[in-house]
């Protein structure tokens, strides 16, 4: 089992149990990582207690964002489509007639593959060849029930 102390996104501390089952946060708040820290010692006191220090901001939040037309370093930018949107709806068309003709052309439609090793397999054509017996009597015995006193 581990227990962490953390600072939540409102900037107060708490600390949660991470264990197989699952993690069980603690719905307090604290002011500092030492109150959380004491609070989870007295919580769990067999078990030692990591602060998990919080990750800092990944920009500046004061930064202006770049633009969606300027070069972005470390993620791409998702820019509008200069195709028309019936183009590309009649381009997925042509794509799925083109797909659904193919699918019927497959050979898995042509019959089974071989796998037990037959290179031609064939149908059960006899059939009940490969159904159990039934083994069920034709007459079934009657059951007595308790007998009466």
């Amino acid at each position: 089992m581990i227990v962490e102390a953390f600072q939540r996104a409102d900037g107060m501390w708490s600390f949660r149990r991470l264990a197989m089952l699952g993690v069980v946060q603690d719905p307090r708040a604290y002011p500092s990582s030492q109150a959380a820290v004491e609070a989870a010692r007295a919580e769990y006191p067999n078990e030692t207690v990591s602060i998990v220090t919080p990750e800092p901001p990944e920009q500046d939040m004061n930064a202006t964002p770049p633009s969606p037309h300027s070069p972005s370093t470390g993620s791409e930018t998702i820019e509008p489509s200069s195709e028309d949107q019936v183009d590309i709806a009649n381009r997925v068309q042509e794509g799925l007639k083109d797909a659904n003709s193919r699918e019927a052309k497959s050979p898995r439609s042509e019959g089974a593959k071989p796998l037990d090793g037959n290179p031609a397999p064939e149908r059960d054509t006899e059939g009940d060849v490969f159904k159990p017996a039934d083994d069920t009597p034709s007459v079934l015995p009657k059951r007595a029930g308790p007998s009466p006193k």
